[in-house]
C-alpha cells in the first residue's frame, strides 16, 4: 500500500485553514476556551450530577471560523439558516483540498467518474435534526403545553402563538430534506465537485476518520477509483453533546492535557479536515506535490470486554498488529505517534501500555515522540482523525515534530525503562537512518473502533524541496530601499495600507513583497512580530522618515534605518570548538530546511561509519530524562570529536543559508578548528560532497584524539583572564614572551580576554596575581596544549594531512589568526599554516586589526553563539565604521537573532536578496506598489446553536389574566 496524500485543507478551533492549523501547533496555542453564556444557556451548573446539565463549558469550538459562502457553490443561502452546518463545512473544505492538491483552477483534471468521497462523520444530535425536532414535534408539545397551562387563550391567541414560534424556527420546505439528512453530506459534496464515484458517510465514533480514509484507500487499492476524498467533520457540538459525556464523567473541568500528571479528562472540540489521496505513482507521474505516503492501515474491534465504553488493549493492540503485519513496516522504525490521548486516567494509562507493548523492544530511553493535537483544539469525536493525519502528514512534510501541550508527563508516559517520551516542544526531526521518517495515528473510538495508520515521509525522485507552510517565529524581517527617504516612506506607508486594508495581507505577504524592493540609496529594515507589531513599527518609521532628512538610526524595538554603500568590504567569522550548545539552531532547523539537512547529513554519515547518533545530545529530548541523563547527554556535545563536528556543522548550515541569500563575504577567518569551517567555505580546500567534508573533520578530530592518546598528555591548566586593565594587559603579555616561561599564551582575543596554557601550580600563582589587579579568571574545563608548542606532533600530523588533499586559492580570501595575514596561495604553503596554528597562539586581535587595516568594516560571525562577534567589538570599540553582527545567539531566538544581523547588514548597505528567504516558503505574491485588493466575499456565519422556542416578550396573553 502506497497512497499519496496530495491535498489537505481543514479548520478547527482558531484556525481557520490548514496553514493557520499547524502555525498554531507549532506556536502552542492553546484554542480550547470557554463556549460563552449563549452555548450554555441554562445546560451549565458547576459540579453538577444532575442527567440534563453539564459541569462544565471549555471546549475548542469554531465559532466565527464556521463561515461559507453557499453561493460559490450554487447551493440556496437558506440552507446555510436551517440545514446542518457539517454539510456546508464538509463541502467547502472539500472543494479547498482539491484545490490544494492542484485541482479545479489550475490546469490539473481528474476523471470524475473515477473520484469518490468517503466523509466520517457521526449520528449525534445536531442543529439540522433538531430544526426538523422542533417544527414538527417540540412546537407541538410546546402548543400542549400552553393550552394545558393557558385554558383561557383563545384559538386566535394559540394560532397567533404557533406563528410566533415557527417564525423563530428556521426555514424549512423540499430544499432543505437533503442537507438536514446525514448521509447526504458526502453525496453534496459529489453533487457540487463532480465525483461520480462512490461518495457515503463512516461513523466509527472517534475512529470514524480514519475507518473513512481505509474505505477510500480500499477505492483506490482495488483500482475502482484514481482518485478519493477523506476526511471527517464535526462541526457543531451543542451543550446536549456535553451532557452525554458528563454523565459519564469523561470531561474536564477546564484543560484537556493527554499524558500530564493530574489530567482529568476530555474536553469537545469542533472542526473538518478532508484529504486528497492518490496512489503514489499516479501522483508522482502528475507531478503532484506529496504530503506523506500511507503504508498501511490496521482496523479492529474490542471484541468482548469488561464494559462497552472502556478502552480495551488487547482490541486496540490488533488494530497495530494488523497495519504493521499487512504493511511490511517494522514499527521500531516509527519515530512520532499521534495518539488518541483523551486525558482520561484509564484511557492514557491503555494507551501508552500498548505503545510501549508494540514499540517497546526500541529500548529504554526516550526515543519515539508521543503527543496529540486534541491538547490544543479539544477532541473533535469523528473529526478527530482529520485532525491528528494533517497534523502528522504536516509534520512529516516540514520534517518537524510538532509539540503536544503537557507540563510534566505521567510515570508512565516518562517512563526512562521505555522508548517513549511526550514531546511538548517544537523540534527539528534529525534523522539519519537509511529509511525514511514514520509516524503512526491512534484513533480509537466509543464501542471498541479501533484504528492505526502508518504514515511515511515522501522521498521519491522529486529533488524539490517541500514549500514551507509556516511561518518563523517569533519574527519576520521586512526590507524596504529606494532613492530617497521620501520614496522609502512611501514605499512603508503602502505596506501600512495594505496591512490595515479589508483584504489585509499576512505579515509574510508583506515582507515577501518588500524583498522586492532592496535595492536602493536609503534602506529601511524592521523585525516584525505579527500584523499589529509592523503596523506600529511602520508608522514609527513613517513619521520618521517624512521629513526627509534622516540620519541613520537602530531602535531598540528593531527598527534600522540605513544610507550610503557599504562602509568596507566583508569578512564571515567562523568560531571554534567551545561554543556549541544543546539546541544550537534547533528553530532556524525548524524554519529554514536547508538548515536541518546539513544535521540530517550528519546524522547519516555518522550511522554510516558506526558511529553513535547525535541527534539526541544536540537535540536532548524535552521529557523522559532525569537530570544526571539530561547532564550526561550534555557532556557529549563538549567530547573533542562530537564538540568540534557539530560547530562545524552548524558553521557550514548558516554558510549555506546565507550562500541561498547570496550574501558573499570577501574575505574568510577561522578562530582555532573554526578554520576548518572558513577552509571548506572559501573553497581553498576543494571536496567533491558535503559528505567529503563532515567526513573530512572526524578524520581530523580523530587525528587530534589519536596524537594526544599517542604523545601523552601533558598536564596542565587552561585559564581564560577578562576584565584587565591596559597595564595589567601589557605586562601579562611581558611576562609569558619569556622563552623558559612555563605559561603559554594560547590565545589573544581581544583586549579584554586572553587564554593561557600552564602547569597548575603556575596558573594558580598567576591567577592569584591577576585576581589581585582586578582581573576575572576562569579555568576552562579541558586542558588540552593547542596553540602552544607542546602541540608540535599534532601540527606534524596535519602537515601530513593537508599534503594529501586538494589545496589551492579559494573564490573568497581566506586569513590565518595563526599568521595575521591571508593565506598563501601555494598548496604546500597552505597546508603549512593551516598545520602551524596548532603549534603558535591565536593571534586573533591582531588579525582583526589587520583586517581592518585591509578595509574590511562589516563582520559576520557564521557558527552557534556570538564569542567572535563580542572580540570584534571589543577590539573595534574605538571605529565608528565598523558593523560586527552574530548569526546566532545561545541567549535568545535564533530566528530572531538571524533577522537582526540580516536587518543590521542591510541598511549597512551590504547586497544580499532578501528574496531568498521566501524560496523556500508557500507564500502568497504581492506587489507593494499594485491597487489594493478587494475585500473578499464575505461568507455566511453559520449558526451552531440549537434552534429556542420563546414565547415573545410582551405578548399581550401572557400579561393577561385567565
Amino acid at each position: 500500500m502506497d497512497i499519496a496524500i496530495v491535498g489537505l485543507a481543514g479548520c478547527y478551533a482558531g484556525a481557520r485553514d490548514a496553514r493557520a492549523f499547524w502555525q498554531n501547533m507549532l506556536n502552542k496555542v492553546d484554542a480550547v476556551a470557554d463556549a460563552g453564556p449563549e452555548w450554555a444557556g441554562p445546560y451549565f451548573e458547576p459540579n453538577t450530577t444532575a442527567n440534563d446539565r453539564t459541569y462544565t463549558t471549555k471546549g475548542g469550538f469554531l465559532r466565527g471560523l464556521a463561515e461559507v459562502n453557499p453561493l460559490e457553490f450554487g447551493v440556496l443561502p437558506s440552507i446555510a439558516e436551517g440545514g446542518d452546518p457539517d454539510h456546508l463545512m464538509a463541502l467547502k473544505y472539500a472543494r479547498d483540498a482539491l484545490i490544494d492538491a492542484g485541482y479545479l483552477v489550475g490546469k490539473q483534471t481528474f476523471d470524475p467518474e473515477r473520484a469518490g468521497v468517503v466523509i466520517g462523520r457521526g449520528t449525534y444530535g445536531n442543529r439540522a435534526m433538531a430544526c426538523v425536532l422542533s417544527r414538527g414535534l417540540f412546537l407541538d408539545q410546546a402548543m400542549e403545553l400552553a393550552r394545558s397551562l393557558r385554558p383561557d387563550l383563545s384559538a386566535a391567541d394559540l394560532a397567533e402563538l404557533r406563528q410566533h414560534f415557527r417564525g423563530q424556527l428556521p426555514p424549512y420546505n423540499a430544499d432543505m430534506v437533503g442537507p438536514t439528512t446525514p448521509n447526504v453530506i458526502a453525496g453534496l459534496i459529489a453533487n457540487r465537485l463532480n465525483l461520480m464515484g462512490p461518495n457515503y458517510i463512516v461513523d466509527a465514533a472517534c475512529a470514524s476518520t480514519l475507518f473513512a480514509l481505509d474505505a477510500a484507500v480500499r477505492e483506490l487499492v482495488t483500482g475502482r477509483c484514481d482518485l478519493m476524498l477523506a476526511g471527517g467533520v464535526q462541526s457543531h457540538t451543542p451543550p446536549q453533546l456535553y451532557i452525554q459525556f458528563s454523565q459519564i464523567q469523561a470531561l474536564s473541568h477546564d484543560k484537556i492535557r493527554p499524558f500530564q500528571k493530574g489530567a482529568n479528562g476530555i474536553l469537545l472540540g469542533e472542526g473538518v479536515g478532508m484529504l486528497v489521496l492518490k496512489r503514489l505513482a499516479d501522483a508522482e507521474a502528475a507531478g503532484n506535490r506529496i504530503y506523506a505516503v500511507i503504508k498501511g492501515i490496521g482496523l479492529s474491534s474490542d471484541g468482548k470486554g469488561k464494559g462497552l465504553l472502556a478502552p480495551r488493549l488487547e482490541g486496540q493492540m490488533l488494530a497495530l498488529r494488523h497495519a504493521y503485519d499487512s504493511s511490511g513496516v517494522d514499527p521500531l522504525t516509527v519515530d512520532l505517534i499521534e495518539a488518541h490521548g483523551t486525558g482520561t486516567e484509564v484511557g492514557d494509562r491503555t494507551e501508552i501500555e500498548l505503545l510501549n507493548a508494540v514499540f517497546g523492544a526500541r529500548g529504554a530511553g526516550p526515543q519515539i515522540a508521543v503527543g496529540t493535537v486534541k491538547s490544543m483544539i479539544g477532541h473533535c469525536l469523528p473529526a478527530a482523525g482529520s485532525a491528528s493525519l494533517i497534523k502528522t502528514a504536516l509534520a512529516l512534510y516540514h520534517k518537524v515534530l510538532p509539540p503536544t501541550l503537557c507540563d510534566e508527563p505521567t510515570a508512565e508516559a516518562a517512563d526512562p525503562a521505555k522508548p517513549l517520551y511526550v514531546n511538548n516542544q517544537t523540534r527539528p526531526w534529525i534523522h539519519g537512518q537509511v529509511h525514511p521518517r514514520r509516524a503512526g495515528v491512534n484513533a480509537f473510538g466509543f464501542g471498541g473502533a479501533n484504528a492505526h495508520v502508518i504514515l511515511e515521509e515522501y522521498t521519491g525522485p522529486s529533488g524539490a524541496r517541500p514549500a514551507t507552510l509556516h511561518a518563523p517565529q517569533p519574527s519576520e524581517l521586512i526590507t524596504l530601499a529606494a532613492e530617497s527617504p521620501t520614496a522609502l516612506a512611501r514605499l512603508a506607508e503602502s505596506a501600512l495600507a495594505i496591512l490595515r486594508s479589508p483584504a489585509s495581507a499576512s505579515v509574510a505577504e508583506i515582507a515577501k513583497a518588500g524583498s522586492a524592493y532592496s535595492q536602493g540609496e536609503h534602506r529601511l529594515a524592521i523585525l516584525a512580530e505579527g500584523p499589529a507589531d509592523l503596523a506600529k513599527k511602520l508608522f514609527q518609521a513613517i513619521e520618521i522618515l517624512g521629513g526627509g532628512n534622516a540620519e541613520p538610526f537602530s531602535i531598540r524595538s528593531c527598527i534600522y534605518y540605513g544610507i550610503g554603500p557599504a562602509p568596507g568590504k566583508v569578512c564571515f567569522l567562523f568560531p571554534g570548538e567551545g561554543t556549541q550548545y544543546t539546541n544550537m539552531l534547533a528553530d532556524l532547523c525548524v524554519h529554514f530546511p536547508q538548515v536541518r539537512e546539513w544535521f540530517d547529513l550528519m546524522e547519516r554519515t555518522a550511522l554510516d561509519s558506526g558511529l553513535t547518533e547525535r541527534a539526541p545530545f544536540l537535540f536532548p529530548v524535552p521529557t523522559g530524562l532525569d537530570e544526571p541523563q539530561r547532564r550526561t547527554a550534555g557532556a557529549k556535545l563538549y567530547d573533542a570529536d562530537a564538540g568540534t563536528e557539530s560547530v562545524f556543522i552548524a558553521s557550514m548550515a548558516i554558510q549555506r543559508l546565507l550562500d541561498d541569500l547570496d550574501l558573499k563575504a570577501d574575505a574568510m577567518l577561522g578562530y582555532s578548528a573554526g578554520e576548518f569551517s572558513a577552509i571548506a567555505a572559501s573553497g581553498v580546500r576543494r571536496f567533491g560532497s558535503r559528505d567529503e567534508q563532515i567526513l573530512s573533520v572526524r578524520e581530523l578530530t580523530a587525528m587530534m584524539h589519536k596524537v594526544e592518546v599517542d604523545a601523552g598528555t601533558e598536564e596542565g591548566s587552561l585559564l581564560t583572564v577578562d576584565a584587565m586593565w591596559p597595564e595589567t594587559r601589557e605586562e601579562l603579555l611581558s611576562r609569558l614572551d619569556g622563552e623558559n616561561n612555563p605559561l603559554k599564551l594560547v590565545a589573544d582575543n581581544c583586549a579584554n580576554q586572553v587564554v593561557l596554557f600552564g602547569p597548575p601550580e603556575d596558573t594558580r600563582a598567576l591567577k592569584s596575581w591577576l585576581l589581585g589587579e582586578g582581573s576575572i579568571c576562569t579555568y576552562l574545563s579541558t586542558g588540552r596544549t593547542y596553540h602552544t608548542a607542546l602541540c608540535a606532533p599534532l601540527a606534524n600530523a596535519f602537515r601530513s594531512y593537508f599534503g594529501d588533499c586538494e589545496l589551492g586559492p579559494g573564490q573568497t580570501e581566506l586569513y590565518s589568526a595563526c599568521t595575521a595575514a591571508p593565506f598563501p596561495n601555494r598548496k604546500e604553503a597552505i597546508g603549512e599554516v593551516a598545520a602551524a596554528q596548532w603549534e603558535y597562539p591565536v593571534r586573533f586581535s591582531e588579525t582583526i586589526g589587520r583586517l581592518y587595516s585591509d578595509g574590511y568594516r562589516v563582520f559576520i560571525e557564521v557558527g552557534p553563539a556570538s564569542m567572535l562577534t563580542s572580540f570584534v567589538n571589543d577590539i573595534l570599540q574605538d571605529r565608528q565604521d565598523v558593523t560586527a553582527v552574530a548569526s546566532d545567539s545561545r541567549e535568545h531566538s535564533g530566528v530572531r537573532q538571524f533577522h537582526q544581523m540580516l536587518a543590521q547588514v542591510f541598511v549597512a548597505g551590504v547586497a544580499f536578496e532578501p528574496a531568498g528567504l521566501y524560496a523556500h516558503r508557500d507564500v502568497p505574491a504581492l506587489d507593494l506598489c499594485a491597487a489594493l485588493r478587494p475585500a473578499p466575499n464575505a461568507g455566511i456565519k453559520l449558526k451552531l446553536q440549537m434552534p429556542e422556542l420563546r414565547v415573545p416578550q410582551g405578548w399581550k396573553p401572557m400579561h393577561s389574566l385567565p
